[in-house]
Order: structure tokens, then C-alpha cells, then sequence
């Protein structure tokens, strides 16, 4: 008489191996999730300190936008409204232990309607460089002064990469940066 083996099923079927991937899968992107938490919640929380700190000094209503902004020194600008219903642009310093200029008075408030606007920033800058590609336009601090900050490229043989500063009251032209152009291949 012969003896029947029976085949034992194999322990990872089809439906196992999904399982464990959707199980991989959500582990992935948790991971990813935590660690993109984990690298950002330093910055958040000055953000939300920053945020708190100056609504309540400068008396706004709401803020609308907080932008760290680093050039010579590390500065908050908050942009928000008043108890009057008006914009208003803060700068504060981030590193209140190291003191950016002895003449400068922070927090420094300056009402929207008392400045160039980014728009009409954007079209003085247009109207000088109209080859340019504007990345960013914000507003920033050169020397110790508020400046509307204008990050752009422009194709001469290479791509190269400006900073362009103008005066945040007036919009008049202040300086220009140039970096180092990129080589194309």
C-alpha cells in the first residue's frame, strides 16, 4: 500500500503578503509622518510663540502670516491686522540675546498704507527686469532698515540667481546680490 503524503499549504499566501504590505506600507508613511513632525516642531512652536507674543504687544486683531526671515540677523515679520482694521507689518527679532542694531527699535510696526505694496513691488521690479523669474518677493531687513526682498533668476548663458532689495516705505532701489551661477551639464 502506498502511502498518501498530503502538501502542507504554504504559510505567506497571496492575501498574507498584501496584508504585510499594506501593514509596511502604513508603517512607511507613519514613520515619514513622525519624522517630518519631529524636524519641524522646533519652528512651529517659535511660530506659535512668536505669534502669541506679538498679537498681544502690537494689539492685532489677527495675524495672518509669520515669515522668519534670516539675512544679517534672524527676524520675525508678522504680517496681521490692527485694533483699527488696518494691515500692519511687525518685525521682531528672533535672538532677542544678541543685539542686531543699536539704532533700530524693535518691534518696529509699520501700517501696510504707509508702504509699497508686494504687487507694486513686483511691477517696479518688472518694469526694470522683465527677462527676470521671480521665485519670491517678501518682506525682509538689510542694515536695519525694513526692505522688500526679491529673490529671482535669469538666463545669461547660464541660469543665475539674484537678490534684489528695495526700501519698504518708498520702494526705492537699495542693493543687488548676485550668487554664484549653476553650470548647466
Amino acid at each position: 500500500m502506498r502511502a498518501v503524503i498530503k502538501k502542507r499549504k504554504p504559510f505567506m499566501t497571496v492575501q498574507r503578503w498584501v496584508t504585510l504590505a499594506v501593514i509596511c506600507g502604513i508603517a512607511i508613511v507613519a514613520a515619514v509622518f513622525i519624522y517630518y513632525r519631529y524636524v519641524q516642531l522646533p519652528y512651529w512652536s517659535d511660530e506659535a510663540k512668536i505669534r502669541t507674543e506679538t498679537k498681544e504687544a502690537a494689539q492685532l486683531d489677527s495675524v495672518s502670516k509669520a515669515t522668519k526671515y534670516v539675512w544679517e540677523h534672524t527676524y520675525w515679520i508678522i504680517e496681521g491686522v490692527d485694533g483699527e482694521g488696518e494691515d500692519v507689518y511687525i518685525w521682531t527679532q528672533a535672538d532677542k540675546d544678541k543685539p542686531a542694531y543699536d539704532t533700530l527699535m524693535l518691534p518696529l510696526v509699520i501700517k501696510a498704507s504707509e508702504s509699497v505694496s508686494k504687487s507694486d513691488i513686483k511691477d517696479i521690479f518688472k518694469q526694470a527686469k522683465p527677462d527676470a523669474d521671480i521665485k519670491r518677493i517678501q518682506p525682509g531687513m538689510l542694515n536695519g532698515e525694513p526692505v522688500w526682498e526679491i529673490y529671482y533668476s535669469r538666463d545669461e548663458h547660464t541660469t543665475k540667481y539674484y537678490y534684489e532689495f528695495y526700501r519698504f516705505r518708498d520702494g526705492s532701489y537699495v542693493t543687488e546680490y548676485a550668487l554664484p551661477a549653476k553650470y548647466a551639464p
